[in-house]
């Protein structure tokens, strides 16, 4: 797949039309609360399950909505706000991945938001008007609220002006239609799931989308967002815990269960008829704005097709996805689906916050500030009503969203603003190092860390293939090169260093790269071993390719003896004329020659050799344990060691014991011939000793070279680790 850039979005032009705190947060989220649920389903409720009951839902639904708006503007009052509402924050704050996994949800969810706002006008007006079917009066107000949408946005703003007095009439009608207090309300034999109650009354305190969503269009983001959210947020708990109340006392119980409930009660009944009306209206037209600037900014970020950046095709296309809504369901199935939804994203946006404030980075300076811990309890909040609502339906959307974002991954978008994941990694690396730090290490724990020279990657690449298949990509994996070129001059380093970077992501191997300048390869070699990693994140294992360079052996040998007595295992990775370690075969073949003598060298190649034979590129590999006896009589023995060796380690391993005769040499005799056929062949490395000169073990390796001439590719290693890796095979 190309690489896609994402390019800065242009919708929130200066040129634009810009909106205070009133008309841009405050009246598209008030009008959004107080619609479909408060005029159309409060008295069902009641008649359900009580009073207090449904004060609690009220209470607990308001409570995540009140956290979320805390947190929003904590978040709006630190970075500038664009179009797209929750996407735009996510993008700019996880990474474009993470906000196209739950802003192309949450467009979906405003757009059937569309449906549920006009679904509850139609049934309120069929009920008038019984004549005219509920599919009808819905595809004909979505085609108006489009109309006037698509005319201008500061129009459709303005007319939620003229529908907010029209709620506010409604409001006082019934507030002074209301005479007679009647009996306590009888509540149903077998009242519905509370929890299915929350999901049916959740989407009316999901309002702060509204202003959100115009982000990009406020004058002043940072007081407009705060702000207005806030007060329409507390005055429309006000207004449902009160309208409850006076339902509960003053309503009939043989009609609290109607939908018109509200009408019946007030004083000029057309009033509240009128108000229902422009509360679900004005939530269609609230979500009719907000939606297609989500859309419009995927679009400007490449996440979705370029032609749905226009405003005119997102809002048709929004409109597109409420008419298809209209025809599958009414507002009762409508409403659990978009509380779902609301709460997964609400969970993200309290949870941004919450690393924001955990994290405390230079950048993070809100002007209006939330506790982290705050945040943390809403996104709590947030997954936990999810999973009490339908934990199926909670796997279900988690699931969805994780698919997603590997799907968005896959595409390799690219996005050209900074985000907060790079500090996230450093905030909690910085704390498990910490742990390491004061935690003895463990045999059953072990995974190599490997530091490995390459040199160049290209002349070298079985010793990347190699260390790579030993980490199983969970282990450390370092690649190094040290060279005599001045590479810090002009832009030389970054460019060896990104194309170095690339060749490991083309060959989907996860590793770090240094590069390090040095007159002398090998002390640059020795000075990388004793400084490189930090705190316990120390290469444990270093791995060398065999040098064939007989004026090299000397400074190859001080190498050696570094790392050994820096307590660190060394590998060196001879590869055969015919590059054999490289080659694709289907069932490879695995030796490992244990001498008997140092049998913490004999146990870490057998983990070597292990953690070879189980990774994907040499999988299916067979991995026989080789030893050489002089004499017949020591075969039974030797043959019994080995196979409880094996047992006990639980290995799936061939042990094979090899009869040398008497003057045989062992390397050109036995072992050659038992290792010829092999892809790869262990060896353990005799460790140098404190007093021994760096001129005697050069002798002992060049030695080692020649005594191992015409063999298949083959690993030398020396365990200088303190650690019982025998535990490990237990």
């Amino acid at each position: 797949m190309s690489l896609t850039t994402v390019a800065t979005p242009s919708i929130g032009t200066p040129t634009r039309e810009r909106f205070g705190t009133f008309f841009g947060v405050f009246l598209p989220t008030i009008l959004t609360i107080l619609g479909v649920i408060l005029y159309l389903r409060m008295g069902y409720f009641l008649s359900s399950i009580g009073l207090m009951p449904t004060l609690l839902i009220i209470t607990l639904a308001t409570v995540v909505s009140l956290i979320t708006a805390l947190s929003i503007s904590a978040t709006a009052t630190n970075m500038k706000i664009g179009d797209g509402g929750v996407y735009y924050i996510l993008s700019r704050t996880f990474g474009v991945e993470i906000g196209s996994a739950i802003g192309i949800p949450l467009y979906l969810a405003q757009g059937i938001g569309i449906a549920f706002y006009i679904s509850g006008f139609s049934e309120s007006l069929n009920m008038t008007l019984p004549f005219i079917p509920i599919k009808l009066i819905s595809v004909t107000i979505l085609c108006i609220l489009m109309s006037i949408t698509l005319i201008s946005t500061k129009v459709a703003l303005k007319t939620q002006f003229i529908i907010l007095i029209m709620v506010l009439a409604s409001l006082v009608s019934f507030f002074l239609g209301l005479k007679t207090p009647t009996e306590s309300v009888p509540i149903l034999s077998q009242p519905p799931p509370f929890w299915s109650l929350f999901a049916l009354f959740f989407p009316a305190v999901t309002g702060i989308e509204a202003g959100l969503s115009m982000g990009g269009q406020l004058k002043n983001s940072r007081k407009s967002l705060p702000f207005g959210t806030l007060a329409a947020v507390l005055t429309g708990y006000v207004l449902y815990i009160g309208i409850t109340g006076l339902l509960y006392v003053f309503a009939p119980s043989d009609k609290l269960a109607s939908p018109m409930i509200m009408q019946e009660l007030s004083l000029i009944k057309e009033l509240v008829l009128i108000g229902i009306w422009g509360a679900t209206l004005s939530g269609a037209l609230s979500a009719l704005i907000g939606a297609p600037l989500t859309l419009q900014t995927l679009a400007e970020d490449t996440i979705l097709p370029e032609f749905l950046k226009k405003k005119r095709v997102a809002i048709i296309t929004t409109a597109a996805i409420a008419l298809v809504t209209i025809f599958c369901g009414n507002i009762d199935q409508i409403a659990p689906v978009l509380s779902m939804f609301f709460l997964i994203s609400y969970g993200m946006l309290n949870f941004v916050a919450a690393v924001e404030g955990i994290m405390s980075n230079p950048s993070w300076r809100p002007t209006f500030r939330t506790p982290w811990l705050i945040s943390l309890f809403g996104a709590f909040l947030c997954f936990t009503f999810m999973l009490l609502i339908n934990v199926g339906v909670t796997i279900g959307v988690l699931f969805g969203l994780v698919l997603l974002y590997f799907l968005i991954k896959k595409r390799e978008v690219s996005a050209n603003w900074e985000d907060v994941r790079h500090g996230l990694l450093l905030y909690f690396s910085r704390f498990f190092v910490y742990r390491l730090a004061n935690m003895k290490a463990s045999a059953k724990s072990w995974r190599p860390n490997l530091l490995v020279f390459i040199g160049d990657p290209f002349l070298r690449g079985h010793l990347v293939k190699f260390t790579a298949a030993l980490t199983h990509k969970k282990g450390f994996l370092s690649m190094a090169t040290i060279t005599q070129d001045d590479l810090t001059k002009g832009e030389k380093d970054l460019h060896y260093r990104s194309e170095m970077n690339r060749f490991f992501e083309q060959s989907q191997i996860p590793a770090l790269f240094e590069l390090k300048y040095s007159e002398n390869i090998m002390e640059g070699m020795t000075t990388l071993i004793n400084h490189y990693g930090i705190g316990p994140l120390t290469p444990n294992t270093i791995v060398l390719g065999a040098t064939q360079k007989k004026e090299k052996f000397e400074l190859f040998s001080e190498v050696i003896r570094t790392s050994h007595f820096s307590n660190r295992n060394v590998v060196i990775i001879r590869e055969s004329i015919r590059g054999e370690l490289l080659r694709k075969k289907r069932h490879k073949q695995i030796s490992v020659w244990w001498g008997g003598k140092n049998s913490h060298n004999s146990d870490f190649m057998l983990v070597l050799a292990y953690m070879l034979q189980t990774s994907q590129e040499w999988q299916g590999s067979t991995l026989t344990l080789n030893t050489v006896v002089r004499s017949h009589d020591e075969v039974q023995e030797m043959e019994a060691k080995l196979c409880e060796l094996t047992e006990k380690g639980r290995l799936s391993i061939t042990p094979n014991v090899v009869i040398a005769k008497e003057d045989e040499d062992l390397f050109s005799g036995p072992i050659l011939r038992a290792s010829e056929n092999n892809d790869l062949v262990f060896f353990g490395l005799r460790p140098p000793t404190p007093d021994e000169s760096v001129t005697s073990y050069a002798s002992y390796y060049e030695n080692l070279l020649k005594k191992t001439e015409g063999f298949p590719p083959l690993a030398f290693v020396l365990a200088g680790e303190n650690l019982p890796f025998h535990q490990i095979l237990d």
